[in-house]
């Protein structure tokens, strides 16, 4: 292989630079995530020294020495909380970071996490993929979560993928939009698979059984509902009412 560094590159051109932060993404990120394995690989150290660009404009991932793996109920919990914090369901989302613990853990303390990162997205925050590996990390350091050591590992490795992309001059929100599409991209070619599928399978890369699209579709109203309510002040609501 003959090329360099995806971080010394000379690519001058913004759509060069996003095209390149994007194979980054797919390969580090959006293929462990959405792989239909039961246990996904990732590479546990992609720092810039390990991602190569070669001169045809490829990414070659070097030194495999560290690796982890994304078990299946891991990848279902993380779409798991995600839907529950798009229905505005902090009782799911909790229930669900549960089940990732391995040793007891204070409910209230990670209840009132959830409610605090709920805040975010009440406040414009799309709840992507950065936002629940924030939440994570907040779980961690706040309410004392003990999770894998692999699912730590993944949150080490976006953490040093989100410097490398900026070093390649993307914006940190390239993630969350690229692998929102990704997973769109999976649901749309899934969806055939869907008519002859049981309601609760989660064979799906999406990792989404059909009772789960429907419980969110269902919920979907109520959710916006509450949303708009918490939005207003407390305070605000109730002199409004009483006038």
């Amino acid at each position: 292989m003959t090329g360099g560094k995806v971080t010394g590159h000379s690519l001058a051109a913004a759509g060069d630079q996003r095209r390149l932060a994007g194979l980054v993404i797919e390969a580090l990120i959006a293929q462990p995530i959405c792989s239909k394995t039961s246990q996904a690989l990732f590479h546990g150290d992609p720092h810039a020294g390990n991602l190569f660009l070669t001169r045809d404009q490829r990414l070659a991932v070097l030194d495999w020495s560290l690796v982890g793996s994304l078990g299946e109920g891991e990848r279902i919990a993380m779409v798991q909380i995600l839907l529950g914090a798009m229905s505005y369901h902090p009782e799911q989302m909790v229930t669900t970071l549960m089940g990732l613990a391995d040793q007891r853990v204070d409910r209230s303390a990670l209840t009132s996490v959830v409610h605090t990162r709920l805040g975010q997205i009440r406040q414009g925050q799309f709840p992507g993929f950065t936002w629940l590996m924030g939440l994570l990390d907040e779980t961690v350091q706040s309410a004392r979560l003990h999770v894998s050591t692999d699912l730590l590992l993944f949150r080490k490795t976006l953490h040093t993928l989100e410097g490398v992309i900026a070093d390649i001059g993307s914006a940190d929100s390239l993630i969350d939009n690229l692998l929102r599409g990704a997973f769109l991209r999976h649901l749309a070619v899934e969806w055939p698979q869907r008519w002859l599928a049981f309601p609760y399978s989660r064979v799906f890369a999406t990792r989404l059984s059909n009772a789960d699209l429907a419980q969110w579709l269902l919920t979907l109203p109520w959710a916006v509902t509450q949303f708009w309510l918490d939005s207003f002040p407390r305070a605000d609501r109730c002199s409004s009412a009483t006038s």
